[in-house]
């Protein structure tokens, strides 16, 4: 199951490759995982047959999990709001 936040982002993407918008849609997303946790993932479309309409007949996905890469990025920005909330608070 895809985390309801990132379900919009995750069909607009997909929308815009079986449309034949793109040849290439890519997104991040957050997945439920058999014992409850969450992991992220990236998924990269490629269309690779379309019909004569333009949509997608035949296609290729590729899934890689990022959660130590995401959960590094989001450590760093927490890092950057606290060392910004620090700053303000020195200042005043």
């Amino acid at each position: 199951l895809i985390h309801p936040d990132d379900l919009a982002q995750v069909r607009a993407a997909r929308l815009s490759l079986e449309e034949g918008q793109q040849e290439l849609a890519s997104a991040q997303m957050r997945i439920v995982c058999k014992d409850g946790h969450w992991e992220w993932v990236q998924q990269t479309w490629r269309a690779l047959q379309r019909a004569e309409d333009g949509r997608l007949r035949r296609g290729a996905v590729l899934v890689q999990v990022i959660t130590p890469m995401a959960l590094a990025t989001q450590a760093l920005c927490n890092e950057a709001a606290l060392n910004a909330l620090s700053r303000m608070l020195v200042e005043e």
